[in-house]
């Protein structure tokens, strides 16, 4: 039997490179998203699609906790060997020119269900099992241009990172996968412009994220990837820099002209 993976917020960006690259690697996959006509086209597109059943799209929208308590039934009922939690969005504005109604949601997608999600499927994981929590470079430090994306991003780097040390001795490997700006569909959808928008140079491509994750997977190491050499000397740098320097470092940088 091959390996099953479930992957959310995968009919692009991450999600959509993750899915191919696993594919390749033999995994029988459940991909999950709001979009259904994409995720059924990548389905199709997927290698071993060919193979009855292999692959299977599971339409569900996270911000609605209805929709989240259908995919920990999934959870429970198909017992997967790696669960990606890569579903999320961003929000470019400032806190209180924000919408109580958009905050909320972006919450219960980025955190809420992120965590429940995660506590219904290691509740039923095995040694070996895996799961990866698409977390971001930003959770490492407040981020003034979206307060609430970083904040958020914040609570899965160091919910993943807790749950590494809690459930290594049983053998289930728990990753906080930390991104940088990613050349993806997310800056568009979160409102950023031109002054919060990253370079394009500066950008990784989704895909070089992917084989970042599934080479910390296999070595299953540590509990916290953040791909890019770019990313990591950020990482280093900041051992050196105060809290108030670097949340003014950040801002600054992100109100550039």
């Amino acid at each position: 039997m091959p390996r099953k993976a479930l992957i959310t917020g995968a009919s692009s960006g991450i999600g959509l490179a993750l899915a191919h690259a696993l594919a390749d690697d033999g995994y029988a996959l459940t991909l999950l998203a709001r979009r259904e006509s994409r995720l059924q086209n990548l389905v199709s597109e997927l290698a071993g699609s060919p193979a009855a059943g292999q692959h299977r799209a599971l339409i569900a929208d996270l911000r609605n906790p209805e929709d989240t308590g259908k995919v920990c039934d999934d959870l429970t009922e198909q017992k997967y060997d790696l669960m990606i939690n890569n579903a999320g969005a961003g929000l470019y504005k400032s806190f209180q020119e924000s919408a109580w109604p958009d905050i909320d949601a972006l919450i219960q997608l980025n955190a809420t269900s992120l965590m429940r999600l995660s506590h219904q499927y290691l509740s039923t994981a095995k040694a070996g099992d895996a799961l990866v929590n698409v977390a971001s470079m930003v959770g490492f430090t407040p981020y003034p241009p979206a307060a609430v994306y970083g904040a958020t991003k914040a609570f899965v780097l160091s919910l993943s990172e807790s749950l590494w040390q809690q459930y290594k001795g049983q053998d289930i490997y728990i990753m906080a996968l930390c991104p940088g700006a990613t050349d993806t569909e997310f800056f568009n959808a979160s409102g950023a412009d031109h002054k919060t928008r990253p370079p394009k140079f500066y950008m990784q491509s989704p895909e070089a994220v992917a084989d970042c994750c599934l080479r910390a997977l296999k070595k299953r190491r540590k509990p916290t990837v953040a791909p890019g050499l770019h990313n990591k000397l950020f990482c280093f740098l900041m051992k050196f820099m105060s809290r108030k320097t670097l949340v003014s470092a950040v801002g600054k940088y992100s109100a550039r002209q």
